[in-house]
């Protein structure tokens, strides 16, 4: 069968209004046969056909309706595949979402558990052919092959409706009590840029298995960017956090203009960066306690330090953090700023590249390729649109639907005193053991309706009390005189007219209402009574992929939890809130065991092989007296900081070629240390 048929006629593609057309021409007209079909443009065999089985059903002779076209040949109904469309998009939301294999395998289980007809092609490999798949999709264009994102654990299960509405719940106390308008709702969060991009796709030859982009090293060296913007979309100036041991000026001198700069050891931003942060900010938008700003941000350690928070207290700022591990989906820079400005800076990189051939680049050279990104991805669309998509600005405390909080159904567990005591003899999860299926008779024997036989002990079978429907037998009621016919004159359960076909099920519940629900009548067994109702009574199994391939569920939890402290969305600057912060930093300072360096302790160096060239390293020692030497001249080539002014046990490192000297913290501890002047060479 080829992939994408097309059509060489227009025969079987009239419908049943034109055919009804002729017939009327042909009937009550008198009119010929070829003529009726030649006005229409119709085949005068398929009229002819037509207008014998309207005539037959008419005169009651034939129970089945007349139809025209060519019927199309699934292996399962528009309406089961219905169901499985929404199932597979259940499952991606859930973020369980099945590979195109696995899909393939399930239909094929599908089919043979319903007991449905399919090629032997399925029956070979055990699952549904690559065709099916594709047309299925086809038909379905709401599904598509997409590349998940990683999601972790922690994200999917925190992102639910108690942590968000948590959340909104202290966001509008807030905004409420100060009367705050747009340009008082601020957000800042930290990103990381590194020197070695990733490289933007480039046309190359296909089919070759291996395209490159030059990049400056194997792995890069990391600064931190902090940035904060308003929900009307303006924005202050960056700070970078460098990993260096001091930070200078000449570091940030081709940056955005207004940009200011830290430095430490590692490059990430740390309690005193954050502290100099919030200094640049008050001076950056100038709150009071009268008119105060609204900073949100995440629940990092530097954030809600006591000090920081103390700082923000006098000078009119409030601090609230989101929930732990839901900024994916509630931080407004996260949404919409951060993702175009790592596109940006991967293009100015891969153009930084091609500007300067054979060069490496470094740390000092990434403030000005951020300037470069910053004009085209921090924008106030793209900064007002992460308040607009979190519900943050206008306020929307229902932006997120049932769909979003899917993911963290996995780890919803049953209460305990849900569970009732003792053993169960049911297979079903939810039967209670009070309920007995009522008994279901059958008029043949057990080898011409064995699935009758078998229906109540089959395990896809679902509970009464799962499908909140009473125990007794459901009464199928034909609303068409179609299926009313069709059921008196062919009662064969292997039909294909019936296989294909849709009833309505009423069943009474106890509280006397009437309950309807849709199921496929290739399912339905008829069962003999011996009342005098017309409709037939039935049991009937509905078409349901969770049965066969539930979503996955968290098991019950092992032993006691643990008494560690949960983090929630709070408000920083409320006093019961820094108090507890307080406390829980004075319990941390007092278990930490302060070590006195011992300085008589001398470290043995490693015995390098022969032949392989290692840094030399220079140990400061405090002597005292002005002794003058050619090493107290030196300075660091990195921060420009004098030998005289090292620190007690400072190391230094000497580069391989010029053989000037530099803080082995500003080097980041190579092993054969090359400074940047020397690799730009």
């Amino acid at each position: 069968m080829p992939t994408d048929y097309k059509r060489k006629t227009d025969r079987g593609m009239a419908s049943r209004e034109v055919y009804d057309l002729a017939a009327e021409e042909v009937n009550l007209r008198q009119k010929s046969l070829r003529d009726a079909a030649s006005s229409y443009n119709l085949n005068h065999t398929s009229l002819y056909r037509y207008i014998k089985k309207k005539t037959a059903y008419e005169a009651n002779e034939d129970v089945t309706a007349p139809t025209v076209g060519y019927p199309e040949k699934t292996v399962f109904t528009a309406s089961e595949e219905k169901i499985l469309c929404d199932y597979l998009l259940n499952c991606a939301a859930a973020n369980f979402g099945l590979k195109t294999k696995e899909t393939r395998t399930f239909a094929y289980r599908l089919a043979v558990e319903y007991n449905k007809k399919i090629p032997s092609s399925w029956t070979e490999h055990e699952m549904a052919g690559e065709v099916w798949l594709r047309s299925f999709m086809k038909r379905h264009t709401v599904l598509s092959l997409r590349l998940p994102q990683p999601t972790s654990i922690a994200r999917a299960t925190s992102f639910n409706r108690a942590n968000v509405q948590l959340f909104f719940q202290n966001y509008t106390a807030v905004v409420d009590k100060h009367k705050l308008q747009g340009k008082d709702i601020w957000n800042v969060d930290e990103t990381g840029i590194t020197t070695v991009q990733k490289p933007d796709r480039v046309i190359a030859r296909r089919g070759q298995k291996q395209v490159s982009a030059m990049t400056s090293a194997e792995r890069g060296t990391l600064v931190t960017i902090a940035l904060a913007g308003n929900a009307t979309g303006n924005h202050i100036p960056p700070m970078f956090v460098f990993p260096r041991k001091r930070f200078k000026d000449h570091f940030i001198r081709d940056g955005p203009t207004g940009s200011i700069g830290t430095a430490n050891g590692s490059g990430w931003m740390q309690e005193e960066d954050f502290y100099i942060f919030l200094k640049f900010f008050k001076d950056q938008i100038r709150p009071s306690k009268e008119n105060k700003t609204l900073l949100l941000l995440d629940n990092h350690a530097s954030h809600i330090a006591v000090k920081n928070i103390e700082f923000c207290r006098e000078n009119g700022i409030i601090l609230l953090t989101f929930p732990p591990h839901c900024t994916h989906k509630l931080q407004p820079m996260d949404r919409t700023v951060f993702g175009p400005v790592k596109k940006a800076v991967n293009t100015a990189c891969d153009n930084w590249m091609r500007s300067n051939p054979g060069k490496v680049m470094s740390i000092y050279d990434i403030p000005g390729i951020v300037k470069t990104s910053f004009d085209i991805a921090v924008t106030p669309r793209n900064i007002s649109s992460g308040f607009i998509h979190t519900g943050l600005w206008p306020v929307n405390t229902e932006i997120f639907q049932d769909a979003d909080y899917f993911p963290s159904q996995i780890t919803d567990r049953p209460l305990a005193t849900s569970v009732s005591p003792g053993p169960s003899n049911s297979n079903l999860m939810g039967i209670s053991r009070t309920e007995e299926p009522a008994p279901c008779p059958t008029s043949g024997t057990s080898d011409e309706r064995p699935l009758a036989n078998s229906i109540l002990h089959d395990s896809r079978t679902p509970s009464p009390s799962i499908l909140n429907l009473p125990t007794t037998p459901p009464q199928i009621s034909y609303e068409t005189e179609d299926l009313v016919r069709k059921s008196a004159g062919n009662p064969d359960k292997n039909s294909p007219d019936l296989a294909i076909s849709e009833v309505t099920i009423t069943m009474p519940s106890t509280a006397d209402s009437v309950v309807s629900s849709t199921v496929f009548t290739s399912d339905i067994i008829p069962v003999a009574s011996t009342s005098r109702d017309t409709s037939i009574a039935v049991t009937a199994i509905p078409f349901s992929p969770e049965t066969l391939r539930p979503l996955p569920k968290a098991p019950p939890r092992k032993g006691h939890q643990t008494n560690r402290r949960k983090v929630k969305s709070a408000i920083l600057t409320d006093t019961p809130v820094k108090d507890e912060l307080a406390a829980i930093e004075a319990a941390r300072t007092l278990k930490k065991k302060v070590k006195k360096p011992n300085f008589e302790e001398t470290k043995t160096r490693k015995r390098s092989k022969p032949g392989t060239k290692t840094k030399k390293m220079k140990v400061v020692k405090k002597v005292k007296g002005n002794e003058d030497s050619e090493e107290e001249e030196s300075f660091c080539i990195c921060c420009f900081e004098p030998y005289s002014n090292s620190r007690a046990k400072e190391k230094w490192v000497q580069c391989l070629e010029c053989k000037n000297w530099a803080h082995e913290a500003c080097t980041g501890g190579e092993l054969s240390y090359v400074c940047h002047n020397c690799l730009s060479d």
